[in-house]
């Protein structure tokens, strides 16, 4: 059962690796080098949509075969605490990667660098953002079975990811060449709802196969956004998607890790009662809970009779 995990980790950052090395193929080879725009039937271009494609394909297979043969367990905790305490770091780094990104963005606008309104937009809500992905670390950390239930820092990442797809989109509509920004937009819009389904875990909706085929998909695509960024040197976008991808691999393998290994949770207890809240008594009567009549019953007709009889 455990090998089921490491065949999907590493299936996963194989078809990632393989990707970003086609998807810079096709830049070089699949452009041209004036226009920029696409060879028709080139070799890498091909190549690229039928592995991206065909990852996809297989990711949800093996996404299906892993959760079939792990055991489900309630609760947050149960399915993403941390394998040890160092693995808190890629939090961290996915977290100071997304600040980075946001602090760029915000000085390009204000410098007049960039003057798209979504980006700056986006910059803005990357800064909670990251401190949602620090949060999210430390909620991992915990070993408490109650502790992740209704967590809110899991819904920031995917909140802020929406202002990602609007930003991706925003900037790329006077491409000619929709394959140029295709795999990303994508890749944006697969991370959005990958973290949306992590975070239904803590509201008790787990969906353990389409969390892994989301993250694994979304990494895949990522990975030609950041060859992509890196070739253009915009640093925002190789900022933004290396943040989100490390956030779904760090979750990706607790996923698999406690799905093979279980998490040592500790019994979680309701909170004590607040103080005036007067707990019921057992034996109270129903009936008597309600106003007594403070006044006497006054004499009726019946008895001043009775009393007249006894002084006879």
């Amino acid at each position: 059962m455990k090998k089921r995990p490491l065949l999907f980790a590493a299936a996963t950052v194989c078809l990632a690796l393989a990707a970003a090395g086609v998807r810079l193929w096709q830049r070089r080879a699949a452009f041209e080098a004036d226009t920029g725009l696409l060879l028709p039937r080139a070799p890498a271009t091909v190549c690229l949509v039928l592995l991206t494609a065909g990852a996809a394909l297989a990711l949800m297979a093996l996404a299906r075969w892993v959760a079939a043969g792990t055991e489900e367990r309630p609760g947050y905790l149960a399915s993403f605490a941390l394998p040890g305490r160092g693995w808190m770091l890629v939090y961290l780094a996915a977290g100071g990667l997304l600040l980075a990104a946001g602090l760029l963005g915000i000085r390009d606008y204000q410098s007049g660098a960039v003057t798209q309104v979504s980006r700056y937009v986006f910059s803005i809500l990357l800064v909670p953002c990251a401190l949602g992905l620090a949060l999210v670390g430390w909620l991992n950390s915990q070993r408490q079975e109650g502790a992740g239930r209704f967590a809110w820092p899991l819904l920031l990442p995917g909140w802020c990811a929406c202002a990602w797809i609007i930003s991706a989109y925003q900037a790329h509509t006077a491409q000619p060449n929709v394959m140029s920004y295709a795999l990303y937009f994508l890749g944006a819009t697969a991370a959005a709802i990958g973290c949306y389904v992590i975070a239904s875990f803590s509201f008790e909706r787990p969906r353990p196969a389409l969390c892994l085929w989301l993250s694994g998909t979304a990494l895949v695509l990522l990975s030609t956004a950041v060859a992509d960024g890196l070739q253009e040197g915009d640093i925002h976008q190789t900022l933004v998607c290396l943040g989100y991808g490390l956030y779904l691999l760090g979750q990706t393998v607790c996923l698999l890790w406690r799905g093979a290994v279980p998490a040592p949770l500790e019994p979680w207890t309701p909170p004590p009662a607040a103080e005036g809240d007067a707990a019921p008594t057992e034996n109270a009567d129903p009936a008597a809970e309600g106003d007594a009549d403070p006044t006497p019953p006054t004499a009726g007709p019946e008895n001043n009779e009775t009393e007249v009889s006894e002084h006879e």
